[in-house]
């Protein structure tokens, strides 16, 4: 969110629109500052309780009543046709609105100290993908079991997981970005995850993905069309708004 101090911009992270709060300055850069909310002194009736922590990879609005949510990216959309494009648009843009809870398909987590997660904005500190709820429940317990097979080696050979569902996830795989010097041979473990069903790998210097087993790739169908994309690819992240982008 924007706040101005003096003439300059401060983007404030944890707020909402209209209300007072005290903030902490976190960074400074060439005029303008980055702070995080610690105080609530003037509530928005547009906030959550019991949000998820707003640092933890793609829960920055998750603070902000879903409603709210879409009116304020309808805002963002028409801010830049405006500033950005010197457009005026003729009407606010409907932002398509979505379930809430369990509509990634497509996620990037990391391997730190032996647990699977997000990183918090900015930095590489872990936390937990669950109370972002932005994953389907079994989808976290493919993630738990994942953790409990690399577990078992003496030193780190994963270092981030991309991992991909289609729809009703009947179908999942996951790619293992390595670590420098890592043994790929170390990785059959993998291969016995319940949920998991294939998998696929590459040290970071490399261009060439190496497939450890089964089917890497994960297929819908949409409005008569067969959607077939490897786990790597760039996809539309949110299931529930597929169809709707198709269409």
């Amino acid at each position: 969110m924007i706040a101005r101090h003096d003439g300059a911009i401060v983007f404030v992270s944890g707020a909402i629109p209209g209300e007072v709060v005290n903030a902490e300055i976190e960074k400074v850069q060439r005029g303008t500052a980055w702070a995080a909310t610690r105080e609530i002194l003037e509530r928005s009736p547009d906030r959550v309780d019991g949000a998820p922590d707003g640092a933890c990879g793609g829960s920055v609005f998750a603070h902000i009543a879903y409603e709210r949510q879409r009116l304020l990216k309808s805002a963002i959309i028409d801010d830049a046709f405006r500033r950005i494009g010197r457009i005026t648009l003729e009407s606010p843009v409907d932002v398509v609105a979505s379930r809430v809870d369990g509509y990634r398909m497509r996620a990037r987590l990391h391997l730190h100290h032996g647990r699977i997660g997000f990183f918090r904005e900015g930095t590489h500190s872990l936390c937990d993908a669950a109370p972002t709820r932005q994953l389907r429940e079994e989808t976290i317990e493919v993630i738990r079991r994942l953790e409990l097979s690399l577990a078992g080696e003496p030193r780190q050979q994963v270092g981030d997981i991309e991992i991909a569902e289609n729809i009703d996830a009947s179908e999942r795989a996951v790619h293992l970005e390595l670590v420098p010097d890592a043994d790929t041979s170390r990785l059959a473990a993998v291969a016995q995850v319940e949920g998991v069903a294939g998998a696929s790998c590459a040290h970071p210097e490399s261009a060439r993905t190496m497939e450890l087993f089964g089917s890497t790739t994960v297929t819908d169908q949409i409005l008569g069309a067969r959607l077939e994309r490897h786990v790597r690819s760039f996809f539309q992240g949110n299931r529930y708004l597929l169809a709707p982008f198709v269409e």
